[in-house]
């Protein structure tokens, strides 16, 4: 990602107009998108009426919840849906995800704004940091983890 950044910028902060001519940068939000969703249960809603979701029916008054987190993990998003890998997007037939902003006529209207801030903000970060594993008291890389918060919103 410093590379593609380096190559396209310059000694430049990133804007808006950059994101075509950085590809990685933008696969890597994509892929931090799917990879852990700001809202893993979606925001929930109620049935106004009666209605039929496939082979489902739902009755008026029903909670509904989207299960983005799982959604996320569908294999048209390539194999090993666990693991975090920003290239699944330049392999042919894989299509950017959407169902982090929710699903139909109720995805979120700030998605827009929400995906090119943190473009910028990851642009940005990584242009002007070079981000590396903490080291232990022998020099030896410390391996990141990862910490799961165990709630509708992380």
């Amino acid at each position: 990602m410093h590379e593609e950044l380096d190559r396209v910028l310059g000694d430049r902060l990133p804007t808006l107009a950059d994101r075509k001519d950085l590809p990685y940068v933008n696969a890597f939000c994509l892929e931090t998108l799917r990879w852990r969703p700001g809202v893993p249960l979606a925001v929930q809603h109620s049935a106004l009426r009666d209605d039929v979701y496939g082979q489902y029916f739902i009755p008026k008054g029903s909670i509904i919840m989207g299960d983005a987190w799982q959604i996320l993990r569908n294999e048209k998003y390539g194999p090993n849906p666990e693991d975090f890998h920003p290239e699944r997007f330049f392999e042919p037939g894989i299509d950017p995800p959407t169902e982090q902003f929710g699903f139909g006529r109720r995805m979120c209207p700030g998605r827009f704004f929400a995906e090119n801030t943190m473009f910028l903000f990851a642009a940005s970060i990584f242009k002007v940091f070079r981000l590396t594993p903490m080291k232990d008291e022998y020099g030896n890389d410390i391996p990141l983890s990862e910490k799961i918060v165990e709630s509708a919103v992380p």
